[in-house]
């Protein structure tokens, strides 16, 4: 028999609306879709590059950096709880997402001597309204899970336009454009870094802490997400 509880607010799946079971955050239809498919790419031609080939063996030995990703954006379960985790506070479907970025590194079997986390910032203003900042939260389960030091070492020190509302790539360009700094004393890093965030989309944002690390010094950057939008 249902609880009033239940009646006034019914424990709803928040990926599909289906009913869920002990008030769980998804249904178990949803929960067979939740799983890790990890994908390593070239920041330069967004090419598919094995887990651990040499940098000689990449088809952008140049590049700046590397991009990983757990799952898909198009992976509906995936983008309904980054939604409910970034604008509805839901600290259940973070803890999902990280989980998924977790088993997706684990999977991979990366040697993580050397490493460190850094996650993306928000901007002051909009930490406040939001009242966290996603990748931190991110980075923390990680550090946690992965035994790995998190470094806030960067700065976020213009307040951008959501990069979610511009559509050309160039413009976003701009957008985003010395919107970061590093922390003073930070630097230079002598370690890998994996750079935290929720989502990669055109890779803009990525792109300008990338440049702004790899002034301060930083070496070998992988940037670390739980979902590609391409």
């Amino acid at each position: 028999m249902k609880s009033l509880f239940d009646i006034l607010f019914p424990p709803i799946c928040a990926a599909c609306g289906s009913d869920t079971k002990h008030r769980e955050l998804l249904c178990s239809s949803c929960k067979e879709k939740l799983y890790p498919d990890p994908l390593l790419q070239c920041s330069v031609c967004r090419g598919r590059v094995p887990f651990f080939a040499s940098r000689q063996e990449r088809c952008h030995p140049n590049a700046s950096h590397l991009i990983f990703s757990a799952s898909e954006y198009a992976n509906p379960v995936v983008r309904s709880l980054i939604w409910h985790f970034k604008f509805k506070s839901r600290k259940k479907a973070g803890g999902l997402l990280s989980a998924i970025l977790f088993e997706a590194i684990s999977d991979v079997g990366y040697n993580l001597e050397e490493t460190i986390l850094v996650p993306i910032p928000l901007f002051p203003k909009r930490l406040r309204e939001r009242g966290f900042n996603q990748a931190e939260k991110i980075a923390d389960y990680l550090s946690d899970k992965l035994n790995l030091k998190k470094v806030s070492c960067l700065l976020r020190v213009k307040n951008t336009t959501p990069q979610s509302e511009i559509s050309d790539y160039k413009q976003r360009r701009v957008n985003i454009a010395h919107a970061f700094e590093v922390k003073h004393g930070s630097g230079p890093f002598n370690k890998r870094i994996f750079l935290i965030d929720d989502v990669w989309t055109s890779g803009a944002t990525m792109s300008e802490a990338v440049s702004v690390l790899k002034n301060a010094g930083a070496g070998e950057i992988i940037a670390m997400v739980v979902a590609r939008a391409h």
